[in-house]
């Protein structure tokens, strides 16, 4: 019996023995998972992990010969587009459990490097558009998530997403494997973006099941050498999901990888492009990646919608084939600031408006669209694509008109340059905002660029060089012309000065930066006035060169100030302001149709631009932006001003008015 208690007591200690050091492997490795941290240096929250998705225990999202696979399960993608940077981030949630109700499983994003890091060496994923944040809000509403991260995104977002400081080199070359200090800083941004997204795949727990490499690469070029760099670098950081490029179905070839899963992007008839792809990638599922259920607007053209019998007829064709779809966009946005992109024209740019409403099937102002989110939604019935029952359609969020406002105060121009922080730079000859040493060598970015300079007599001014996008031309504060150019367009102006002259005379040169192409044609993309200005055949010279970017500090000053005056309407350009009342905060739209060009901010925050030559309108406010009781709001006019702006509860996106 003794013997019997001593062989089950070394057995107890040997289970002891195994057992404690497994122990203690758990527990550091519990910590260690508890002390990850994400972008904003919290613990990924995980909601809805299942032991069967704990990273080694399941495969993610893979491909057959006919369609996906989730954890080895057929899995149709049911996706929409929704752009975290396009939507205030107290509105994330609302828009995601629209998305959710409509029937959806996959959210789709793109990561706009610019946003991340406006100047060079400062890379920043927190603040208020907080991508550590919004892909744990997906993952706690149960989608799965597919990024794109770029580095360039199109999305006609400002210069596709790519940093302006890029352009501060006067060699650059973009989006290509031939330019090694472009390379360099891809690689310097993605050692820190790509980390982030690999704690966030599906395997590390997360929601993301599958990554886009560099986007549409085909209608710009082929560079095999410089996708595959971009590949190696997912790699490297461990984005261990599904890879995949998008392109027409007319580039496949360009833009593909081999090895890795092309998809399309479409919206004219889907068996073209569907039967391109199934020919150009036999045995391999159909994806389109963006399916354009309506289409984003340029100023001075009319706003774009898709009828909701073509959308149904589109959408009923792409199921019927079998193939996966994601929706660009199913949430509409707003281009907030000065993040509008432009697409090149031939004297001048087409520049997007601040609107990315895109007649999506869930509005700029989260609204569910009247007709064609019912119709998706029965289209995914119809195709036995959902396996339970959706809930009601959502209702749509409240909206208020806040009334007329009068406009209070004004600051001159001259006074708004005297609140400008830091000196203005000082050249022989005007040159671009990228080319300025501000924001450690970064350059200027967005907003204005004054170009000034003193003369005492001149018969004659004569502009020669290269402006881009939109100058107006002042003599000592009177307006004599307004000139549109980009890159195309040679510049040879010539202004008669004779009947302006004083004694001491001022020329101003303010050219505003409209928002840089974001498609195709993108290493030329500087923006203010390089060139000459002769007097008689005489080079003007020096210039001062004054950045107007409306950041931060700047706007601060402006509150600040006690240079403002009472109103009245002021020489062009220069600030108003005002103040509205709120009893009550809901969404609310700024009619501006009275006034002619400028951008608005609301309690300091840059809602975007504003022009009379439309089609839009009104400039959404969302909730998030308001508060109870007073709440300012200061105009940067262009032109002409008006004496009032109107608070109303509908937006107006489809009025044209001629000038």
């Amino acid at each position: 019996m003794r013997r019997l208690k001593l062989v089950l007591m070394n057995m107890k200690l040997k289970r002891v023995a195994i057992a404690v050091p497994l122990l203690i492997v758990a527990l550091i490795a519990w910590t260690r998972f508890r002390q990850r941290p994400s972008s904003t240096s919290r613990p990924l929250e995980h909601d809805s992990v299942t032991p069967d998705r704990v990273p080694g225990g399941s495969v993610g999202l893979t491909v057959g010969e006919t369609s996906f696979f989730f954890d080895g399960k057929p899995f149709r993608i049911l996706g929409g587009s929704f752009h975290y940077f396009r939507t205030h981030p107290e509105q994330w949630s609302d828009r995601l459990a629209k998305m959710k109700a409509a029937g959806l499983n996959v959210v789709t994003t793109y990561v706009p490097w610019n946003l991340h890091e406006t100047v060079r060496g400062r890379v920043e994923f927190a603040g208020l558009f907080d991508l550590g944040r919004f892909i744990e809000l997906v993952h706690r509403m149960d989608f799965r998530m597919i990024v794109r991260p770029g580095p360039y995104i199109c999305a006609e977002w400002e210069f596709g997403g790519l940093p302006s400081w890029l352009l501060h080199d006067p060699n650059m070359l973009v989006r290509t494997s031939k330019y090694q200090p472009f390379l360099d800083s891809v690689k310097e941004y993605f050692d820190k973006l790509l980390p982030l997204l690999a704690r966030y795949t599906y395997r590390n727990g997360g929601p993301i099941v599958a990554f886009q490499i560099e986007n549409e690469y085909g209608s710009y070029g082929h560079d095999p050498d410089y996708m595959l760099f971009l590949k190696s670098l997912y790699e490297k950081h461990g984005l261990n999901e599904l890879y995949f490029t998008s392109d027409g179905d007319e580039h496949l070839e360009e833009g593909s990888i081999p090895g890795v899963l092309a998809t399309v992007n479409f919206k004219k008839d889907p068996l073209i492009p569907l039967k391109a792809l199934q020919t150009f990638q036999p045995n391999k599922p159909l994806m389109v990646t963006e399916f354009w259920p309506g289409w984003f607007d340029h100023w001075d053209e009319d706003h774009h919608r898709m009828p909701v019998g073509e959308f149904t007829q589109k959408v009923d064709a792409i199921l019927s084939m079998n193939a996966s779809i994601n929706f660009y966009m199913f949430v509409g946005g707003t281009n907030f600031g000065f993040w509008n992109g432009a697409n090149a024209g031939d004297r001048a740019d087409l520049t997007t408006i601040t609107s990315y409403d895109y007649d999506a099937l869930i509005s700029e102002h989260g609204d569910v669209h009247p007709t064609k989110y019912k119709a998706f939604r029965e289209l995914l019935e119809k195709h036995n694509l959902i396996s339970t029952p959706l809930p009601q359609i959502p209702r749509n969020s409240p909206k208020i008109a806040l009334g007329e406002v009068s406009i209070k105060e004004s600051l001159q121009f001259e006074d708004l340059v005297k609140l400008l922080p830091g000196q203005p730079s000082v050249q022989k000859k005007p040159t671009f905002m990228e080319f300025l040493g501000i924001y450690e060598g970064s350059g200027q970015s967005f907003g204005w660029i004054l170009y000034r300079s003193k003369f005492e007599s001149a018969k004659t001014l004569k502009l020669k060089g290269t402006l881009q996008n939109r100058g107006q031309v002042f003599l000592n504060g009177k307006l004599l012309k307004i000139i549109r150019g980009n890159e195309k367009k040679v510049l040879d102006e010539s202004l008669h000065l004779d009947s302006l002259l004083e004694e001491e005379n001022v020329l101003d040169i303010l050219v505003e930066n409209m928002g840089r192409v974001n498609y195709k044609e993108l290493n030329r993309e500087r923006c203010g006035f390089l060139g000459t200005v002769e007097l008689d055949k005489k080079k003007l010279s020096p210039w001062q060169h004054f950045s107007l970017d409306f950041s931060d500090d700047f706007v601060k000053k402006i509150k600040k100030s006690e240079l403002w005056q009472s109103f009245k309407v002021e020489r062009s350009p220069a600030l108003y302001r005002t103040y509205v009342s709120a009893n009550t905060v809901e969404d609310t739209f700024l009619d501006m149709s009275l006034w002619t060009k400028g951008i608005v901010l609301i309690n300091g925050f840059n809602v975007g631009r504003y022009w009379s030559v439309g089609p839009q309108q009104t400039l959404y406010i969302p909730k998030p932006l308001l508060r109870q009781g007073s709440n300012e709001v200061i105009i940067f006019e262009l032109e002409k001003a008006a004496e009032k702006v109107s608070f109303i509860s509908w937006p107006i996106l489809n009025t044209r008015i001629e000038a």
